[in-house]
């Protein structure tokens, strides 16, 4: 069935339409969401956050535009909404209960089987939005513009991230050859 079809489908109350879309993009946006948070549980709680959001603003989707797109900046969305809440804990714990994180512990949520240890932890070493752009175009194939859309930035910002990236990790990568 094709998007179009099922997003009207949707539009008109059958859940069971959204169940094919939820079914179509779960995998690709629980990565997303796996790549930006490093937890498991948290990527699955950003992920159905993301599809509530999409059913619920659905009437919004810009049928000029990808569904998978739009659901990809609606998730990457969501994902910053996380990380902003935990960093605004953190800090209000380290300045007002003056606690001590350790941020060093083995307790590393970024085993992507995909990839080997090394690779996770140069792509660690990158910026939240370096790092995803680099998954999306290598992973995903995904072009500049796509991402761009996803980020909600121009598409020179989104080549400046891959080349970044891309950068960051060659230079990595030739200083520590056992990687």
């Amino acid at each position: 069935m094709e998007e179009n079809e099922i997003i009207t489908r949707c539009l008109n109350g059958d859940t069971e339409a959204f169940e094919m879309i939820v079914t179509r993009y779960q995998e690709p946006l629980m990565a997303l969401c796996w790549s930006l948070l490093r937890n498991p549980e948290e990527a699955r709680d950003a992920t159905q956050d993301a599809f509530v959001q999409a059913f619920l603003h659905l009437d919004r989707y810009d049928p000029s535009r990808s569904l998978k797109n739009w659901l990809y900046a609606i998730a990457y969305h969501r994902c910053l909404d996380k990380i902003r809440k935990e960093k605004s804990f953190m800090l209000y714990m380290r300045k007002g209960a003056a606690v001590e994180f350790d941020h060093g512990s083995g307790d590393s949520h970024f085993s992507n089987p995909d990839f080997s240890d090394g690779i996770n932890r140069l792509l660690g070493r990158l910026q939240d939005r370096e790092r995803i752009a680099l998954l999306l175009k290598v992973r995903d194939g995904y072009t500049a513009v796509e991402i761009a859309q996803i980020f909600d930035c121009a598409e020179s910002t989104a080549r400046v991230y891959l080349f970044n990236a891309r950068r960051k990790l060659r230079k990595w990568m030739k200083e520590n050859k056992d990687v």
